[in-house]
């Protein structure tokens, strides 16, 4: 084991760092004392600081902090105005020791590690060494090597690209990184050329395991462990022959990389993501170059070579600088040449759009209602759909959620419209696989900081990109414009919402045009009035070269649709009128046309109204190749289409080659000012957004409206609505990988939304009005512990804090709902309640008896992350939140809710006062509660989600929760579920102490006698032990379902009519439709496609939930066996089910829309008379066996679903008899509901044997034909004999009905092996020397079967 190793820079300023985490005594032994007791905390503390997570022996340890918001539990520092006290615990299996450590103001010299100013007089021999002096009085002396030069630079001209040998670099000391974490590397660099990716500096062990900045393509890097090397690139270029003041700055916290150029930030990136510190945990920093590439000495070092050039001012720090602070390291030498970068203001850090749903924002002003608000959508990568709004009266901007957990897609972005009534309506959908549109509606006129609920309007075709508008001469109704029918422009009238918000549709839908291309893009514009412009492209231009522009006119009164110049093109509702891109067409419809290329490849951004009512386009040429994007601007003069070019727009302006080579930066025409056309170009390798001014004269002038960005500026857009002296203009800043966020590319859209224009920022101070500061580091009131610095809650127990007595207040905290429970109540004051409904995951906010559900479910769309890349119409389960922030403030009788930020629900209630709080009542954790006597505004609530959202659970905690969290029942007649893991995704392994009776997976073999087995879970190395009781084998404890359809059975209530379970476990089958109970479930007037009127049986919600292995049995007369018919289809959806199939007599299953799995057997069944079939799946063999009349017809293993997969999935809520799952789609006429009778249907949750088929056939037989002929009974005087033994068979006949009466004894598969030809009764039947096993005694007549009975021979 390695000693202490004490670095000099950092005990100069009190930090204590080194290779071991442990401190150890001088002889290298260990003190005698705990594990704990060896860990030594830096103090006082000046930068972020390495806390272990582990004890020399492996033990895990968590840290917790009284001050979370100075010094974290992970060792980030945040440094106060004045020196702070916090309190840190470390604690290892139940054992905890605190630390008390001083956290020091900010002051930059304390964070100098080393600084070489690189003097004659700084250099010194030593051993036949040179050296220089480490001027930050660390004593960290560097080694001058090769052919280096100190004579008051560092003169490194000499080093070539193939002579490392010889070439001059300077070696600074091993131990450098121990124990850095955010870093800044500062230097001025002359260099004589930037060949070959030059090192400026590259600190660490190895070419796999460094940190290094580069000179060539201005580069930040690290590559730790070999693994793939993570890098900032500039896309700047150093100055050669010129002095360069560059610094590298690293801030562990937010992981992001900073670029500084001549004190000019000129990167700024998050792909770096090791700190400095972690490279010295796989081998010693001895290679600590300076000018020196790592890979001098590897395969591939011609192409990464020594710095050539001088080099000065060499300094490093254990802390991220400031700009400031980096314009003040300059500042001595040179003064820095600073160009500010303007990239507008932030709206949100997370946030995208596609161009074609608008308006995707708007200002509204009304000055008699007091409203003037801009509203601006957007979808962040999480699938949440967002909006900022900005309140120029009071000027308060705040950010809503719209709706959580939403395909993350920026295709989704919502739309406004303001309504009559000064309400606003916002629109969305999902992207082209959906058939609807969802809808919320402001409950206060101008007002979207409080939504009514989530509204539906269901179309008969999948839609996408909603463009709404209201006309004045048609003010009682909505146009709604999108891409739905046949993937065509697509119109509809809707209703005003009623007094329940809801629309209908109350003209359309109806696709306007018919394209040859697959799916024309079209943008629309309203004249206010009584017209809609429409203008629009042949088709995709990925797959259209040529790809023409159109342009044609809806009239609102008319209801047609028309060329620029009035002429009636079609009547709508008659049908689409036709485009394509011949010539004759063009001839035919001149004015139709906007542009008609030879070959590139047209998309439309924009249609606008100039000064004197005519349309403008905004359009861009995109070359056949796809690799020159040419705007152009588009102007009805009156008699034809003049195009004018205004600039080249590059590109695809996102950073997947190779993708979506259309995607142009964008453009946006100002409505106010329709000549002024704002475009994103690229600007020195980054895309910028430049004003373009069209002239009366047809001249272009441009201007630049945002310079010297360090990410891409793109989809700019003009909020319309707005009519001041400048536009509010608002676009997309950053990176972007992809459309929608997929395993192949998770990052997404990962962009910014950014504005033009000012809006005055919120005072934040989050220490103003607290009074109740809780981290949980002691015990606290109430029934709840703490742990761990935790407050551990379950749905029985809770902490209770006070507050005194506010009528203004703000209750904030961390809360982390365990995954598998989650929901409860999360905290309780007076008769206010926040509770989690664990049904749909939403909050719901009670006052009394009032119940206020949001409409967002706590949870992301961040399992798309692992889906593959497409648009399916799948909703992917949600990823339930771990630590958020959750935040109530109420003031002047407004109760407001915020989720991680964002307004989720506000209230208005009066009269509420904070006495007591309790939070709890809920199973899960909370790290911090905070309240206040005064309402937070929305800044500060986002300055504490960052907090919240920094917290982890530790794996202890976790294990905990988990471990007590499963369920294993204690009497097994079946397979189990043992689940593989955890609801958070920990796996589970476990272990039986009797795998012959019960694996480890779960599967039984069922003992003679009643057996106990053990076994035992493990989560993060905790275990837990179940002693079940495995029971012999009695399949009559594994019916789960049984119908005999009897009169009897069948019930009334609540208008619905029932037929009752005979399993006993009380799962009574509803009669739907035409279905009707007459001793068998009668179908047999279904038809093909009458599905509203057909008839089927529906089995509760839950069937599925826990079988494993089953058994689907019934007896069946069908009238056809057309298209497929379905025996039983239970599930959650035609994408998500199991079924038994009549045709070609099928069993199959489909799991999450993939592709159906089934075993067909050869058999068919018999039209018009009855056949008993069984459809059985052993999940232990994962084999499929299917039964028709008692013969096993086939056997097959490529079903490898298990149904109760299904259920966790989706709820299995269409658990049908004699429906099919695809009724309600456009597959329906190839998957018919059954028709025909049903009747003894069982379901079992074991596979059953072939014997055990036989004896339910001769059973439900049995049942089936007793007593058929009124007055004869029947009966066997013991129903089990020996072998050569005679039975006698009692009858009370009718005299008239001894004629032609036969007594026969068949086998099990239903062939006869005795007769008899009684004249009288009782009747001995003798000679019964067969083979053992059970058989069936039968009474018949001439014509019928009278009665039958099991008989057993042993």
């Amino acid at each position: 084991m390695k000693k202490l190793r004490w670095i000099t820079p950092a005990l100069l300023s009190g930090v204590v760092c080194f290779t071991s985490l442990y401190a150890w005594t001088g002889n290298g032994e260990a003190r005698d004392n705990s594990e704990l007791d060896q860990i030594v905390v830096p103090d006082p503390v000046v930068t972020d600081i390495v806390l272990p997570t582990k004890t020399e022996s492996g033990k895990s340890i968590s840290w917790t902090s009284d001050r979370e918001d100075i010094l974290a539990s992970s060792g980030l520092v945040n440094l106060p105005r004045q020196t702070t006290e916090v309190r840190l615990t470390a604690t290892a299996e139940g054992v905890s020791r605190t630390f008390e450590v001083s956290v020091e103001p900010r002051n930059i010299q304390a964070n100098k590690v080393l600084e070489y100013e690189f003097e004659s007089e700084d250099v010194y021999t030593q051993d036949n060494v040179r050296y220089i002096k480490d001027k930050s009085g660390n004593q960290r002396d560097a080694r001058l090597m090769g052919n280096a030069k100190a004579e008051g630079v560092l003169d490194l001209t000499s080093n070539t690209a193939s002579g490392f040998s010889t070439n001059g670099y300077v070696l600074v000391p091993e131990g450098t990184l121990d124990c850095l974490r955010s870093y800044t590397f500062f230097m001025m660099v002359k260099p004589e050329h930037l060949n070959q990716s030059p090192r400026l500096y590259d600190f660490g062990s190895s070419a796999g395991n460094s940190v290094f900045g580069r000179a060539s393509g201005f580069t930040a890097g690290m590559k730790f462990n070999d693994g793939t090397t993570q890098m900032v690139n500039s896309g700047r270029s150093l100055n050669v022959g010129e002095e360069n003041y560059v610094a590298f700055v690293f801030d562990a916290g937010t992981r992001e990389t900073k670029i500084y150029l001549n004190g000019s930030l000129v990167a700024t990136g998050g792909n770096i993501v090791h700190e400095p510190y972690e490279i010295t945990t796989v081998s010693a920093d001895s290679r600590n170059y300076i000018g020196r590439t790592q890979w001098w000495d590897s395969g591939v070092a011609s192409s990464n070579i020594d710095y050539c050039g001088i080099m000065d001012h060499f300094q490093l720090y254990d802390i991220a600088l400031t700009a400031e602070e980096v314009i003040e390291l300059q500042r001595p030498y040179s003064e820095p040449e600073i160009i500010e970068p303007y990239s507008g203001e932030t709206v949100t850090e997370e946030g995208a759009w596609c161009w074609f749903a608008d308006p995707r924002a708007l200002h509204y002003e009304d000055e008699t209602a007091g409203i003037n608000m801009t509203y601006l959508g957007y979808i962040d990568t999480h699938g949440a759909i967002k909006a900022m709004q900005y309140d120029f009266n009071t000027m308060r901007q705040s950010e809503v959620l719209i709706r959580s957990y939403f395909q993350p897609d920026d295709h989704d972005n919502p739309t406004f419209l303001v309504l009559p009534d000064k309400r606003v309506m916002i629109f969305y959908s999902r992207h082209t696989d959906e058939a609807c549109f969802y809808y919320r509606v402001s409950e206060k006129p101008g007002d979207i900081t409080s939504l009514g609920e989530e509204k539906v309007i269901k179309t008969n075709h999948n839609t996408t990109y909603p463009s709404p508008f209201i006309l004045s001469d048609d003010p009682d109704h909505i146009y709604l414009c999108w891409r739905g029918i046949n993937w065509h422009p697509t119109i509809a009238q809707l209703s005003i919402p009623d007094e329940n918000d809801d629309v209908t549709f109350t003209w359309g839908p109806y696709q306007m045009v018919q394209s040859t291309g697959a799916r024309p893009y079209a943008k629309y514009l309203s004249n206010g009035k009584d017209k809609l412009y429409v203008t629009y492209t042949t088709g995709h231009p990925d797959n259209e070269s040529p790809n023409f522009v159109y342009f044609n006119v809806v009239d609102i009164k008319t209801k047609t649709l028309q060329d620029v110049n009035g002429k009636v093109l079609s009547d709508i509702a008659s049908g689409p009128f036709k485009v394509n891109k011949t010539a004759s067409y063009v001839s035919s419809y001149p004015s139709t046309v906007v542009d008609n290329p030879s070959s590139e490849r047209d998309w439309v951004w924009q249609v606008a109204e100039d000064k004197q009512g005519n349309p403008v386009i905004a359009m861009v040429r995109i070359s056949s190749g796809k690799t020159s994007h040419d705007y152009y601007y588009a102007q009805w003069t009156g008699t034809a289409w003049k195009k004018t070019f205004l600039a080249n727009g590059g590109g695809a302006f996102h950073q997947t080659p190779g993708l979506e080579m259309c995607y142009s930066g964008g453009m946006a025409i100002d409505p106010v000012r329709p000549n002024e056309i704002y475009c994103s170009v690229p600007v020195n390798g980054v895309y910028e957004i430049v004003k373009y001014v069209v002239g009366d004269d047809g001249k272009v002038t441009s201007a630049p409206y945002t310079s010297n960005s360090l990410k891409n500026n793109v989809r700019p857009y003009i909020v319309p609505g707005y009519e001041g002296e400048k536009p509010q203009v608002i676009w997309m800043y950053g990176e972007y990988y992809d459309w929608i966020v997929s395993e192949s590319r998770p990052l997404g859209y990962c962009t910014a939304i950014n504005r033009g224009f000012s809006f005055p920022s919120e005072t934040v101070d989050t220490g103003d009005g607290l009074i109740v500061n809780e981290t949980y580091n002691t015990a606290v009131s109430g029934t709840a512990q703490v742990k761990n610095g935790v407050l551990v809650v379950t749905d029985q127990t809770a902490a209770d804090l006070s507050a005194g007595h506010l009528n203004a207040f703000s209750i904030s905290l961390s809360p982390y709902l365990y995954a598998g429970s989650f929901g409860g109540t999360l905290l309780t004051f007076g008769d206010v309640s926040y509770t989690v409904n664990p049904q749909t995951l939403k909050p719901e906010l009670m006052v009394g008896d009032r119940v206020w559900k949001s409409n967002n479910l706590l949870g992301n769309s961040d399992s798309w992350q692992t889906e593959d890349r497409g648009t399916g119409g799948v909703w992917f389960a949600p990823v339930k939140y771990g630590y958020f922030n959750l935040t109530l403030t109420y003031d002047n009788g407004v109760l407001t809710t915020y989720v991680n930020g964002l307004i989720d629900q506000k209230v208005e209630i009066d009269g509420l006062i904070l006495d007591q709080c309790r939070i709890g009542g809920f199973n899960g954790w909370v790290e911090d509660t905070r309240i206040y006597d005064r309402a937070l505004n929305q800044s500060e609530i986002v300055e504490l989600t960052a907090v919240s959202q920094k917290y982890s659970l530790s794996d202890d905690l976790m294990a905990e929760a988990e471990l007590a969290s499963l369920f294993v029942p204690q009497v097994v007649v079946t397979d189990i579920i043992l689940p593989a893991q955890t609801a958070s995704g920990k796996p589970v392994a476990w272990v039986s102490d009797n795998p012959e009776l019960l694996t480890a997976q779960g599967i039984v073999t069922f003992p003679d006698v009643a057996t106990d087995v053990r076994l035992t879970a493990t989560v993060s190395g905790k275990t837990r032990d179940f002693v079940v009781c495995v029971r012999p084998r009695d399949i009559m404890q594994n019916r789960i379902l049984s119908y005999t359809f009897e009169p009897e059975d069948k019930y009334e209530s609540d208008g619905q009519i029932y037929v009752r379970d005979k399993s006993g476990r009380g799962h009574d089958l509803k009669i739907m439709g035409r279905a009707s109970v007459s001793g068998v479930l009668d179908l047999t007037d279904n038809t093909a496609s009458g599905f509203a009127t057909n008839g089927y049986g529906l089995a509760p919600a839950g069937i599925l939930d826990s079988v494993r292995s089953y058994t689907f049995f019934m007896e069946v007369v069908p009238s056809h066996l057309n298209k497929s018919p379905r025996l039983y289809d239970f599930g959650s959806s035609s994408g998500n089910s199991v079924f038994g199939r009549a045709s070609k007599l099928t069993a199959g299953v489909k799991y999450n829309g993939q592709a159906t799995k089934m075993v067909d057997s050869p058999k068919s069944l018999t039209i018009g008379r009855s056949n008993k079939v069984a459809f059985v799946y052993d999940a232990g063999t994962k084999t499929t066996r299917i039964y028709l009349d008692g013969v096993q017809t086939v056997s097959g293993t490529a079903i490898t679903q298990e149904v109760y997969q299904l259920a966790q999935l989706a709820k299995d809520g269409r658990n049908y008899i004699g429906r099919t799952q695809w009724w309600d789609t456009s597959e329906a006429g190839n998957n018919n509901d059954y028709c025909g009778t049903i009747d003894n249907f069982q379901m079992f949750n074991v596979a059953l044997t072939t014997d055990e088929i036989k004896e339910l056939i001769i059973a439900t037989t049995v049942e089936t034909v007793e007593n058929k002929m009124t007055g004869n009974v029947f009966g066997l005087d013991r129903q089990v004999i020996g072998k050569g033994e005679n039975i006698t068979l009692y009858g009370d006949v009718r005299s008239e009905n001894l004629k032609n009466l036969q007594v026969s004894l068949l086998d099990m598969s239903g062939r006869t092996v005795r007769r008899w030809m009684p004249s009288a009764f009782p009747v001995v039947l003798d000679g019964l020397s067969v083979t053992e096993g059970t058989y069936l005694v039968c009474v018949s007549s001439a014509v019928d079967r009278l009665w039958s009975s099991k008989l057993v021979i042993r």
